[in-house]
């Protein structure tokens, strides 16, 4: 549903993905923003997935970064280690404690914390959000949420789509032109049957 693979040939459907506007007008702003608030809200765990697989991927395409930031997360463990069971820095008789106090290890730690999350990390960071966000932009703009509707895993769908089509487009919002198009076709035939039917009853009268 999320690529809008039907069939049992994984083929994506040519009516999954449309711009959610043909022209620019006044109301395109509405329609691109009424899409991506119902493709956010009904693909937010796909997204999450998205954004979670693009730092995995992305971390071990930075081993460097990965070794760095285990040793400052083992630096800062043994810290409060040290803090936590009073152990003592003596060696050689020399006490290091006197010299590596707890608020200058905290420093220390915090500067070189700093430095590894801006020279080794910021980069990192910046790529997952770049990639995670315009692949999540792109597909939150261009799935269709009518589409959605007319599968057979959606809820309303009856198995072979038909009845999604006519769910979907009777209550969902019309986000896109061709439904627009759709709900005028469906006024026009509408007042066309009361005045025929309006017609029929003049004549019977008039009879």
């Amino acid at each position: 549903m999320f690529l809008g693979v039907t069939g049992p040939s994984f083929c994506i459907s040519a009516q999954a993905f449309a711009p959610p506007s043909k022209r620019f007008d006044k109301y395109a702003a509405e329609k691109i923003g009424s899409r991506l608030k119902l493709n956010f809200a009904f693909f937010l765990t796909n997204y999450a997935l998205i954004v979670g697989c693009t730092a995995f991927v992305v971390a071990l395409m930075h081993p460097a970064m990965l070794v760095l930031m285990g040793i400052v997360y083992g630096l800062w463990y043994l810290h409060f280690l040290i803090e936590r069971a009073g152990l003592s820095m003596v060696y050689g008789g020399v006490d290091f404690g006197e010299v590596f106090t707890t608020s200058r290890r905290a420093i220390v730690l915090t500067v070189l914390t700093v430095l590894v999350g801006v020279f080794k990390c910021l980069i990192p960071l910046l790529e997952v959000v770049a990639i995670s966000g315009i692949a999540i932009l792109a597909h939150a703009s261009m799935r269709d949420p009518q589409h959605v509707e007319t599968c057979g895993d959606f809820g309303t769908g009856d198995g072979d789509g038909s009845g999604g089509v006519a769910t979907g487009r009777q209550y969902g919002s019309a986000d896109s032109d061709d439904d627009e198009e759709y709900v005028m076709d469906q006024e026009t035939t509408e007042s066309t049957s009361k005045a025929e039917q309006s017609g029929e009853l003049i004549r019977r009268d008039v009879v």
